[in-house]
């Protein structure tokens, strides 16, 4: 009998923890769904061109549609408002890391990697950058591994 009872506690508990999670949102924003709005992408805009820029959403889009570790055949350009930085223009290789997205904010951010300043000069000192800056980029860009839309290291620059 005990081993009857037992086992059914088992079911039931199995059964309340597979059930009870069903309709609990997302704690974080899932990427190309817009998080807990359920669908409200940011528009795509720009071809990559001089004239006109993709922005953030734009330049995501045409990245992911890239394969795995695929570079783009050409640099683009790319317009957005400096959200992180995770290296400045102060390093000894002369290049800057960081995230840009279409309002400045963390939602819907690009991760621009080591690139150069104005020129595709290399700078040797000096905080360059400042989170707010509008900036455009001209650079190729990858998908890094399928997961991580980006500038191509080295290819690029403000």
């Amino acid at each position: 009998m005990k081993k009857i009872l037992y086992s059914f506690f088992a079911l039931m508990l199995a059964v309340c923890s597979l059930a009870s999670c069903d309709d609990v949102p997302a704690p974080y924003q899932i990427p190309g769904i817009g998080g807990d709005e359920g669908g409200d992408n940011p528009a795509v805009t720009g071809d990559g061109s001089v004239d006109n820029p993709f922005n953030c959403a734009g330049i995501i889009a045409f990245t992911e549609s890239l394969g795995s570790d695929v570079e783009s055949p050409e640099a683009v350009y790319i317009k957005g408002k400096v959200a992180s930085i995770i290296e400045n223009f102060n390093g000894g290789f002369g290049n800057a890391t960081f995230y840009i997205s279409d309002d400045g904010t963390e939602t819907g951010k690009f991760y621009v990697y080591r690139i150069y300043y104005r020129g595709n000069e290399k700078y040797t000192s000096g905080d360059l950058l400042k989170v707010g800056d509008e900036v455009v980029i001209y650079s190729k860009v990858v998908n890094f591994r399928g997961n991580t839309p980006e500038t191509a290291q080295g290819t690029g620059y403000l």
